[in-house]
C-alpha cells in the first residue's frame, strides 16, 4: 500500500499532458468464471479508485498498480468516455493529434469499450468510437456556421501482418478487403498507401462505416471469447476545422483571413494476448495467436524503450519497424500526440498473470513522454508561397525530364515488345516441344499401361474360362449321368410298351374274333329275334283265338254247370254229335289250343266244386300263355301242366268213383 501511495504521488507531481494517460477497467466476472471459480476475485479496487491490487495466491503478497483512472466493475460507458476520451477528443478539435488505445488479454472487454455500437440509438452502452464522434459533431453544431468542422474516416486491421483496408469491397476495388495494403513512410510517420477515407457528414454516418467494418473483421470462437478478435483494428478521424474571423482582423484588400486546422483522432483495439493452452487454438488459429503475440511483443518493447527514455538521456534507437503495428502506431507516441491507453483485465483468479502483465505494461506505458504540438495551416503559408514559384519551375523542369522519359519510355517500350515477341515466339515453340514431348511420353505411358492391362485381363479371362470350362464340364458329366438314366428308363418304359402293345395286339385279335363272333350271334339272336317276332306275332293271334275260345268255353262251362242234370241226356247226344264232329275236323282242331280246350272242358265235367276252381286257374294261365309267348316255357310246367295234370288225375278218379256208383253206367264223354 505505500508503494502504491508513493506512485501516486509522483503521478500527480507529473504533467498528465506530456505522457500517456493511462486508465484501468476492470470488466464484471462471467458466469462461467463464478461457477469455476474456487477463489475470490484477484483483483480489488481501492475506494480512492486510484490504484488497483492483485492478488496471484494466498501466500504472496498483494501487488499495486497504480494508475491515472481506475474503473470498478460498475462503471458505465459514459464514465470510461469521460476518463479516457474526453480530454483526447478536446485537444483533437483544439488541432492536436489524438490517440486512444485498448490493451489487455482476450475476452477482458476492450472491442466492447471501444467499438460496440448498443442496442438501439442513444443506448447507454455505446462505445468510445461512438461516443466521439457524437462529440465532435456536436461541438460543430455548438459553435455555430463561423466554424466548419469535416470529418472523414479511415478502417483498416492489421492480419498476420498484413494491413487491408476494412471500407471497401470488390465492387469499389478488385481484390476488396483481401488486398494487403503497402506501408510508406511521410513525414516521420508511417500511411497506408491507398487506404481510403470516407466522409461522414453525421454520427449516423460514422456508426454505418464502423458497422461495415467491423463485419469484414476477422473473428474466431475460442475458449475465452465467442467473438475473439483476431486482427489489430484502427480507426482514424481526419478532423479539419476552419475558423472565420471578425471584420477587425481583415486584411489590407478586405479580404476575411481565417485559420484552419487539421488534426487526427486514432483509436486502436488491439487483439488480446494469448496462452494457447488457454484458448484451445491450432491450425489457423494458432498461427493468427503467433503474430499477435508477436506484434504485442514488439509495442511493449517500443513502449518499455520509450519509458526508458523519459527519466535517462542515452536511450538510442526505437525499433518501430519489428511490426506493422507499430509503424502504425509511431506517432502516437511522439509528434506531438495526446495518448490515452485504457488496459482492461479480469477479476478471474485463473487470469491472475495475463492480469499482471497488462497492469504492468499500462504503467510502464504512463511513463512514455509526449509532447502536444498544434498544427496550424496559417503558420505555413508564407513559406509555401516562398516554395511555389521553385515548385513551378522544378515542375517545367520536371516536365521536360518527363517528355524525354516519355520518348524513352516509347522506344524502350517497342524494343521489349520485340523482345516480348521473340521471348513469346521461342517459349511457343519450346511448349510446342515439351507438348509433343509430353504426348510421345503420354503415349508410350498409355500403350505400356494398355498392354499390362490387356495381359491382366488375358490372364483373368483365361482363369474365368478355365473356370467356366470345368464347371461345365462338371455339368455335361451330370447331364450325361442323368441322360444315361433317362436313356435307360427310357428302354425299360419301350420294352414295357412293347410288351403291352403286344398284349393289347393279343388282346385286340381276340377282341376282333369275339367281336366277330359276337356280331354273328347278334345277326343270328337278330334272325332268331325276327323269328320270335313272327312266332309271338303268331303267337298273338293264337292268344287271341284262344282267349275267345276260353271265353265260349267258360260261358258253356257255366250253363253246363247250371243245366247239368237236365242235359245230360242231351250232353250225350251232343258228345256223340259233337264226337262226330270232331271226328270229321280231327285234322282242323290238333293244334295246342284246341286239345287244352277239349281237355279242359272234360275236366270240368268230370270235377268238383274244387276242381272247377282249378279248371278255372288253368284256363287263366292257358290265356296268359297264350297272351305271352315269352312265358310259355315257365307257364307250361309251373302253373299249366302240373295243375292240368293234377286236375285231369283228380277228374278221372273221380269218373271211376261215378262209374262205380253207378252201377257201370258209362260217363259221357269229354
Amino acid at each position: 500500500a505505500g508503494c502504491a501511495t508513493m506512485a501516486v504521488a509522483s503521478l500527480e507531481d507529473a504533467d498528465a499532458d506530456t505522457r500517456v494517460r493511462v486508465t484501468c477497467r476492470v470488466r464484471p466476472r462471467a458466469p462461467s468464471e463464478v461457477g469455476d471459480g474456487q477463489y475470490a476475485e484477484c483483483v480489488q479496487v481501492e475506494s480512492a479508485e486510484s490504484f488497483v491490487r492483485v492478488t496471484k495466491n494466498a501466500w504472496d503478497r498483494p501487488e499495486a498498480f497504480a494508475f491515472d483512472a481506475v474503473l470498478p466493475v460498475n462503471a458505465s460507458q459514459r464514465r470510461v468516455y469521460d476518463a479516457v476520451c474526453l480530454p483526447v477528443v478536446e485537444a483533437v478539435l483544439g488541432g492536436a493529434n489524438g490517440a486512444v488505445l485498448a490493451y489487455g488479454m482476450t475476452g477482458s472487454g476492450k472491442t466492447y469499450s471501444l467499438m460496440h455500437v448498443g442496442s438501439k440509438p442513444a443506448s447507454s452502452d455505446r462505445g468510445l468510437v461512438t461516443r466521439a464522434a457524437e462529440e465532435i459533431f456536436a461541438r460543430a453544431r455548438a459553435e455555430g456556421p463561423n466554424v466548419e468542422t469535416r470529418l472523414a474516416v479511415g478502417f483498416v486491421q492489421i492480419y498476420n501482418e498484413e494491413v487491408y483496408d476494412l471500407l471497401v469491397d470488390e465492387t469499389e476495388r478488385p481484390g476488396g478487403t483481401t488486398t494487403p495494403l503497402r506501408l510508406v513512410d511521410r513525414a516521420g510517420a508511417a500511411h497506408c498507401e491507398g487506404a481510403s477515407a470516407r466522409v461522414a457528414r453525421n454520427a449516423d454516418d460514422v456508426l454505418a462505416l464502423l458497422a461495415a467494418g467491423r463485419r469484414r473483421r476477422k473473428e474466431a470462437n475460442l475458449k475465452l471469447n465467442a467473438s475473439s478478435s483476431r486482427s489489430h483494428a484502427i480507426i482514424t478521424f481526419h478532423v479539419s476545422r476552419s475558423f472565420g474571423v471578425s471584420d477587425v482582423g481583415r486584411g489590407v484588400a478586405g479580404a476575411p483571413r481565417e485559420r484552419r486546422f487539421t488534426s487526427k483522432l486514432s483509436f486502436a483495439d488491439l487483439a488480446g494476448s494469448e496462452r494457447v493452452r488457454r484458448t484451445g487454438a491450432s491450425g489457423a488459429r494458432l498461427t493468427e495467436a503467433g503474430f499477435i503475440n508477436k506484434s504485442l511483443a514488439a509495442l511493449g518493447n517500443c513502449v518499455h524503450i520509450l519509458a526508458e527514455r523519459g527519466s535517462r538521456d542515452d536511450v538510442g534507437h526505437v525499433p518501430y519497424r519489428d511490426s506493422k503495428l507499430t509503424r502504425l502506431l509511431r506517432d502516437c507516441f511522439g509528434n506531438g500526440c495526446r495518448t490515452s491507453l485504457l488496459v482492461t483485465c479480469s477479476p478471474d483468479p485463473t487470469h491472475a498473470g495475463e492480469t499482471t502483465t497488462t497492469l504492468r505494461f499500462g504503467q510502464r506505458a504512463m511513463r512514455v513522454e509526449t509532447v502536444v504540438k498544434t498544427q496550424r495551416v496559417a503558420e505555413y503559408r508564407a513559406a509555401v508561397k516562398r516554395q511555389a514559384s521553385e515548385v513551378d519551375r522544378l515542375q517545367a523542369s520536371l516536365e521536360d525530364a518527363l517528355a524525354l522519359a516519355r520518348n524513352a519510355k516509347a522506344e524502350a517500350a517497342a524494343e521489349l515488345e520485340r523482345e516480348r515477341r521473340k521471348i513469346v515466339a521461342e517459349a511457343e515453340r519450346e511448349r510446342e516441344r515439351r507438348v509433343a514431348v509430353a504426348r510421345e511420353r503420354l503415349e508410350e505411358d498409355a500403350e505400356t499401361k494398355a498392354r499390362a492391362m490387356v495381359r491382366t485381363v488375358t490372364q483373368k479371362v483365361a482363369s474365368m474360362l478355365d473356370l467356366e470350362r470345368g464347371r461345365m464340364t462338371e455339368a455335361m458329366a451330370s447331364e450325361r449321368a442323368a441322360a444315361d438314366a433317362s436313356e435307360a428308363k427310357v428302354a425299360a418304359e419301350t420294352k414295357a410298351v412293347a410288351g403291352e402293345r403286344d398284349r393289347l395286339a393279343v388282346a385286340l385279335a381276340a377282341t376282333s374274333e369275339a367281336l366277330d363272333a359276337a356280331l354273328k350271334r347278334v345277326a343270328e339272336t337278330e334272325a332268331r329275334l325276327a323269328e320270335s317276332e313272327a312266332n309271338a306275332r303268331e303267337a298273338e293271334a293264337r292268344a287271341s283265338e284262344a282267349e275267345s275260345l276260353v271265353d265260349k268255353l267258360a260261358a258253356r262251362l257255366s250253363k253246363y254247370a247250371a243245366k247239368e242234370p237236365k242235359a245230360e241226356a242231351e250232353a250225350k247226344n251232343d258228345r256223340d254229335d259233337e264226337k262226330d264232329k270232331d271226328d270229321g275236323n280231327a285234322d282242323a282242331e290238333d293244334d295246342p289250343a284246341g286239345v287244352w280246350s277239349r281237355a279242359l272242358a272234360r275236366a270240368v265235367a268230370d270235377s268238383s266244386d274244387s276242381g272247377r276252381e282249378a279248371c278255372l286257374e288253368a284256363t287263366r294261365a292257358l290265356a296268359s300263355l297264350a297272351s305271352d309267348p315269352s312265358r310259355h316255357l315257365e307257364l307250361a310246367t309251373e302253373r299249366a301242366v302240373r295243375p292240368l295234370a293234377s286236375l285231369l288225375g283228380d277228374a278221372r278218379a273221380d269218373a271211376r268213383a261215378r262209374r262205380a256208383a253207378g252201377g257201370g253206367r258209362r260217363a259221357p264223354r269229354q
